[in-house]
């Protein structure tokens, strides 16, 4: 059987020359000798082999048996003992790490090429059997649990006889529907969310469980646990009904209707406050601007008409006239200062003219602020947004922008605004370092929780993709539908 990679972990010198000698003459490649088993794992680690031939008896702190159950925890590779010791409580204690076979000192070369043949292929067929076995789990007919075969788009491409009945699905349905339309009906903002979760999965391997699901189905509300992982160019999904064990329908009834409230209340309110904080930010911006600045201008000009009028006889007009310059130059740079103070809190351009100037608008400041490039795509005709929503999406862009400054350490930011006949859809773009997986969904993002809650009421979903070294990407996605301005 060539190309067969064979480790020794042999703690004898002059034996482990022996073995490689002899697997030499079969055609074997022997990947290392090493001698305790510490060193069996780094090795098994960096070059996996397909077989480990490994005394039970070692040199170190672990013996063969516990370096083998330390291999299993990182590597599916058979191990095969070699031993002095023939007696029933070492064959025993072996027993527990499920070896492939044992060969006894002294080696004999015919025994050593026997087992070495059937060992690999013995893993060689174990490992297409359960290959095999998780490819057809997903169309058995289990008793509880339905399967189903996703392709890259989310479409069921595949479901058991049971899932088919249990969410009453038609034949008909399959390939055309996605799961979220055909087993897991749930809020938008969640089904974003997963859809999240199962591009990682499709992409990445990255296998997912989400426990005790409340989805929308044709008999009604359930609770469900679901488990997603990578199946061929698709992705498996395994969705178990617990509905039963959740307790009777009443009291879930009472549980959700509860929950729901709070949940409700809790985005009111938190819609409440966002609107009172957005009204206090412009009342105070038009106040600053107007007031005050207008205070400054005024003081400017009597400023101005003063100095015109100091006598040229004056003794110290030459130092007053130095004096009354610094003064204006003071007030000029405390007209500027209250005019980005007013515009941070409220920019007029987002009243008077609308998102798009606006957004540019603040593009031109985080450039000249930061020295970050940000460049801006717009489509020529965008819909007319009401000024509910053009705040929400400003504010998204706005922490976008500041996420970019503090984590990202980029050099460009792209900016583009599309419109299609479905979606009106805001993508932020940098050159970053790229938002680790695990802090997209993290409870502790708080700004990407609050960039979410902002859009939920208008039915919108912000999806964020990051790629280490290569930057980090936010879509902000909005039905078109019911977002042309109603004044």
């Amino acid at each position: 059987m060539p190309n067969v990679k064979i480790l020794i972990v042999e703690d004898e010198r002059l034996v482990a020359q022996d073995i490689e000698g002899c697997l030499g003459r079969h055609g074997y490649q022997v990947t290392a000798i090493v001698s305790n088993g510490k060193e069996a794992l780094k090795e098994v680690k960096k070059n996996p082999p397909d077989l480990v031939l490994m005394d039970i008896i070692l040199e170190g702190e672990w013996d063969g048996i516990e370096t083998a159950r330390r291999m299993r925890r990182h590597l599916d590779v058979p191990v095969v003992y070699i031993t002095a010791h023939s007696d029933e409580k070492t064959i025993e204690a072996a027993k527990v790490t499920e070896p492939y076979g044992y060969i006894l000192k002294p080696i004999d070369e015919k025994e050593l090429h026997i087992v070495v043949e059937l060992t690999v292929f013995k893993h060689a067929s174990e490992k297409r059997d359960k290959d095999r076995f998780e490819r057809l789990s997903l169309f058995i007919n289990p008793v509880t649990d339905t399967l189903c075969l996703l392709d890259a788009g989310f479409h069921v491409v595949e479901m058991n006889k049971t899932g088919m009945t249990s969410w009453r699905i038609r034949k008909a349905d399959l390939k055309k529907k996605d799961i979220f339309d055909l087993a897991l009906n749930i809020p938008g903002e969640q089904k974003a969310v997963y859809r999240q979760k199962l591009l990682r999965t499709l992409n990445k391997g990255i296998p997912f469980q989400e426990n005790r699901l409340a989805v929308v189905s044709k008999t009604g509300d359930r609770i469900v646990n679901a488990k997603a992982f990578k199946a061929g160019e698709g992705i498996g999904l395994i969705i178990t009904d617990i509905t039963a064990q959740v307790g009777t329908e009443r009291e879930r009834r009472q549980i959700e209707e509860e929950l729901g409230r709070s949940y409700q209340q809790l985005r009111n309110l938190s819609r409440h406050l966002q609107s009172i904080r957005e009204e206090e930010s412009k009342r105070i911006a038009r106040e600053i601007h107007d007031e005050l600045g207008q205070a400054l201008t005024a003081l400017k000009m009597d400023l101005s008409w003063l100095t015109s009028r100091l006598p040229e006889s004056l003794p110290d007009r030459r130092i007053l006239l130095d004096k009354t310059r610094a003064m204006t130059s003071l007030i000029d740079k405390t007209i500027k200062t209250v005019q980005k103070i007013s515009a941070e809190l409220r920019p007029g351009l987002l009243d008077d003219l609308g998102l798009i100037p606006a957004i540019e608008w603040q593009c031109q400041e985080f450039q000249n602020r930061t020295g970050i490039e940000c460049e801006v795509d717009f489509d020529s005709e965008v819909i007319d947004l009401s000024p509910d929503l053009s705040t929400a999406i400003f504010r998204v862009f706005q922490e976008a922008l500041t996420n970019a400054v503090r984590h990202s350490r980029a050099t460009r930011i792209q900016v583009s605004l599309k419109n299609n006949p479905d979606w009106l859809v805001l993508q932020i773009g940098d050159n970053g370092i790229g938002i680790p997986e695990q802090a997209i969904d993290s409870a502790d993002s708080l700004g990407i929780m609050g960039m979410r809650e902002r859009l939920i009421p208008f039915g919108g979903s912000l999806l964020i993709a990051g790629e280490v070294n290569r930057g980090t990407t936010l879509t902000l996605s909005l039905p078109v539908k019911g977002l042309k301005r109603h004044d």
